[in-house]
């Protein structure tokens, strides 16, 4: 059985190698876009008067 910190470790490494992939994978097709302040405010709108609920 692996212990709670074993199991984030490896939840770490799985987001390091996606990322680390997609990021390659954008790079050698060239289809990377800037992100635009348009898409930030965007993105800041959906998630305005959210609260989170550390219980």
């Amino acid at each position: 059985m692996q212990s709670q910190d074993d199991d984030t470790e490896d939840e770490t490494l799985m987001m390091q190698l996606f990322l680390d992939f997609i990021t390659a994978d954008a790079l050698k097709n060239n289809i990377l876009q800037p992100y635009t302040i348009a898409q930030s405010e965007a993105a800041h709108s959906l998630i305005n008067g959210i609260e989170l609920d550390y219980d």
